[in-house]
C-alpha cells in the first residue's frame, strides 16, 4: 500500500511541518518494464502550528479516535481554559475544509463526537484552537 508520513522540523527558528509519500509505480526502459517506488515531500502552511504555550498540559490530553475514520470519530480533550474553543479540519495546504464547532466548552475533560460524511477520502489536520492561540493539531485519516 501507500505510505505517507507527518513530521515536524524542530531545527528551525520556528516550527514547521512536512509531509511525505511513497507510492507503487511502473516505468519503461529500454523496453522492459519495471515496478518502482516514488516519493514526494512538502512543506505545509505553518499557520497550522504555533510557538505559544498550550492550555491542553500534554498530548495525552487530546485523543482522536478512531483514526482513520470511517464514518463517526470523536475529539476527546481535558480542556482548562475559559475561551471560546474552535474546532477545525484542514486540508494538507493550511486551508479551513469544515469548522466543526465554534463555541465555550467547560473546563475540564471534553468528549464531542463528529461524522465524516462531508469530508472526502485522504488526509486531514485537525486543529482545536482558541482565539489567537493554536491548542493542538492532528493528522486525521478519512478513508
Amino acid at each position: 500500500g501507500d505510505y505517507t508520513g507527518i513530521a515536524y522540523k524542530y531545527n528551525n527558528a520556528g516550527p514547521e511541518v512536512w509531509i511525505s509519500g511513497c507510492y507503487g509505480s511502473t516505468q519503461r526502459l529500454f523496453n522492459t518494464q519495471y515496478n518502482c517506488f516514488n516519493t514526494w515531500i512538502a512543506q505545509v502552511n505553518s499557520s497550522l502550528t504555533s510557538n505559544s504555550k498550550s492550555v491542553l498540559k500534554n498530548p495525552e490530553d487530546f485523543i482522536l479516535f478512531p483514526n482513520p475514520v470511517v464514518s463517526l470519530f470523536s475529539v476527546t480533550f481535558n480542556f482548562s481554559g475559559k475561551n471560546p474553543v474552535e474546532i477545525d479540519i484542514m486540508d494538507v495546504n493550511g486551508r479551513t475544509v469544515q469548522r466543526l464547532f465554534n463555541g465555550n466548552i467547560k473546563p475540564g475533560k471534553t468528549m464531542l463526537t463528529f461524522n465524516r460524511k462531508a469530508l472526502a477520502s485522504g488526509i486531514y489536520i485537525i486543529k482545536v484552537s482558541e482565539p489567537g492561540k493554536v491548542l493542538f493539531t492532528q493528522k486525521l485519516s478519512v478513508d
